[in-house]
Formats: structure tokens, C-alpha cells, sequence
């Protein structure tokens, strides 16, 4: 019988290898709150025991998720993030799906946004007994009935149907995650993925390069979503500031941001023949060729929005003084406002 896979990566080993200096095999590791840097291999780094894993009724690991996320995510997405390294970026739709949905998970996969989402939904599950409670002293017996929004939704779009839930449910969930506290990130994983990839394979795309001598760098949240406007709060994919980045290897990082001209044109028209074809037309990807500030830059904001780890192929020293404050990544909160109870993203 096969070995289990107890150790599980949230930022894949074969991905962190692409950020070890030539003649190496280990990376520099920095941590937030931390003055002192250590090395370590890939393999050895951003893994938790049994991350992916819970076990079934009869007592038997499942291991089922690591499995799929190897296979149907990780092979076919990191094949064409070679090819984007290497310079190659013409791309089919397959592959720029590949690498969209690659960047997705990673975005959801690693324990900051784990924590938070399974943190938010069972607060979200306490909020619902409470609030059925209260309804239950106000009218009497009876069913609280829910009806869900995603979070990526836009005026227009087919609402979600009700859901009437009873007590009995909600005190069964409530136990569940007691029993299972990272069920929810878990079981949500792929769907939650399939909402941010279909926003990614629509943004424009840049393959910034870089030399051997001005190296990017890579964290335990690769995939980093920020926005140019620091009065605005709400940290939603939706807003037309956004930028995604994300370090392809030391020497590459792809970028994104909405494409406006693309919106802007589609907002005019009603779906028909045109906007499918619109729609089918293949991206271009841009090339660009880093400065030596401009990768200071991208790598700074790795060290900022990561959760606790930078990753660097050499040292730099500059990392210790970022890491020293608190990080910027996506925060959440559950805001109550008469009858509805919503999530908030937040920026950090």
C-alpha cells in the first residue's frame, strides 16, 4: 500500500524551485515579526501535516484533495507557467485557463485565506442561530430562510434561490465544524477558484522579465491581489484598481489589471453573435522588461501582502524592516444590517 502524503504543500514545491539561485538548492527565508532570516530546501517549506485531509467516518485518511489539486491544477497550470518563464507567451484559451485556475487556487489554498474564510463561516453560522432565536421569540416557531449572494456578483445577475434552513440544520452545521474547522475552506475550494479564474482569464496580462542579478522573490500568498486607492476600504477583485501579481520565477512575474477598453465596449452591447465573437477573441499578452526598481517594487509588495513567509533565492536584507510590520493582505468581517447579514472584504 502506497504512503500517504501526511506532509501537504500550499505553495508546491516544483513552483518554489524556480526561485533557487543557480548552484543552490535551498532559499532564504524571511518571517514576519522576525529579525533573522534561515535557509531551507523546497520541499521543506510552506507545508502543514494533513493540510488537504480529514478523516472519514470508519476512521480512513481522505486524501482525495491533494490528489486533484496535484493533478487536474498544479501539472497542467505549472507546465504553461515554464512556458511563460521561458518567454513563450502565445498561449491557446486552454492554457490561459490553466494558468488562471493555477493562480485561483493558489490564491485560496494557503492558510491566510483558509483561516479567514473558515473563521467567517462559522461566525456566520453563530450569527444565523442567534438572529433564528430572536425571530423565534418574535413570531413563533417556524423555518429562517437565507438567500445567498456570491461575492464576485453583478447587477444583473440570476439571484441564487432561497434557502429555508431550521435550527436543527444550522446546530448540525455548528457541530460539524466543530468537529472539522477547516471543512468549509476545504469543500468551497474549487468553486470559490472558479469564480477568480473567470475574472483572471478576462484581465490583461503582462510577463514582466527580469536578469539573473535583479531576481523576484516569492511568499507563502504568491498570488497578490492589491489596489492603487488607499481610501477605499472594501477589497473586492470587481474594483477597476485592481492588480494581481504573481512571480512566475526569479526571473519573471506575471501582472494583471482589468481591461477597461474590453468592459467599457461590452457595457454598450446586448449579448448577441458580436460580443461572442468579442469574447472569443484571444489576449494578447504584453511583454515587459523589469528595471532593477521595478522589481524592488514587485517584491516589496510580496514581503507586505504575505501572511507570515518571503521566499528569495539570495539574500536581502531590506525584507527585515517590511516583515516587521503588520501584513496588508485581504481581511473579513461579517457586518449585520437589518435583516441581511453579508460578508465584508477588507484591504489590510
Amino acid at each position: 500500500m502506497p504512503t500517504r502524503p501526511k506532509q501537504q504543500h500550499y505553495v508546491t514545491r516544483a513552483y518554489l524551485e524556480a526561485f533557487v539561485e543557480r548552484g543552490r538548492d535551498f532559499l532564504f527565508c524571511y518571517g514576519r515579526h522576525r529579525r533573522t532570516p534561515f535557509q531551507s530546501r523546497p520541499s521543506q517549506l510552506a507545508r502543514e501535516r494533513s493540510y488537504y485531509s480529514f478523516r472519514e467516518p470508519d476512521g480512513r485518511w481522505n486524501d482525495s484533495l491533494e490528489s486533484e489539486i496535484e493533478q487536474h491544477i498544479e501539472r497542467p497550470g505549472l507546465e504553461v507557467v515554464r512556458r511563460l518563464a521561458s518567454g513563450v507567451t502565445r498561449l491557446d484559451w486552454s492554457q490561459r485557463d490553466s494558468v488562471a485556475m493555477l493562480m485561483a487556487v493558489q490564491r485560496y489554498r494557503v492558510p491566510h485565506l483558509r483561516e479567514l474564510l473558515d473563521g467567517v463561516h462559522a461566525e456566520m453560522v453563530q450569527r444565523l442561530l442567534t438572529e433564528y432565536d430572536r425571530k423565534q421569540r418574535e413570531h413563533g416557531p417556524g423555518r429562517l430562510w437565507i438567500r445567498s449572494i456570491s461575492p464576485v456578483s453583478r447587477p444583473g445577475d440570476a439571484e441564487r434561490p432561497h434557502t429555508y434552513v431550521s435550527r436543527e440544520e444550522l446546530e448540525a452545521t455548528q457541530r460539524s465544524l466543530e468537529q472539522d474547522p477547516g471543512q468549509f475552506s476545504r469543500e468551497s475550494l474549487f468553486s470559490l477558484a472558479t469564480s477568480f479564474a473567470n475574472v483572471f482569464r478576462r484581465m490583461k496580462w503582462t510577463v514582466h522579465y527580469s536578469t539573473e542579478g535583479s531576481p523576484f522573490i516569492t511568499s507563502d500568498c504568491p498570488v497578490l491581489l492589491r489596489h492603487e486607492r488607499e481610501d477605499i476600504k472594501d477589497a473586492g477583485i470587481i474594483r477597476r484598481d485592481t492588480h494581481i501579481e504573481f512571480p512566475l520565477s526569479r526571473t519573471s512575474l506575471l501582472s494583471m489589471t482589468h481591461d477597461f477598453a474590453l468592459i467599457d465596449r461590452l457595457s454598450g452591447l446586448t449579448p448577441n453573435r458580436e460580443t461572442r465573437r468579442i469574447l472569443d477573441r484571444l489576449p494578447e499578452i504584453r511583454v515587459s522588461q523589469a528595471t532593477e526598481e521595478s522589481v524592488r517594487e514587485f517584491n516589496l509588495h510580496q514581503a507586505r501582502y504575505c501572511s507570515r513567509w518571503a521566499f528569495c533565492g539570495r539574500q536581502d536584507e531590506r525584507l527585515i524592516e517590511i516583515l516587521q510590520e503588520s501584513s496588508r493582505n485581504v481581511r473579513q468581517r461579517i457586518l449585520s444590517d437589518g435583516d441581511f447579514i453579508r460578508f465584508d472584504a477588507l484591504t489590510g
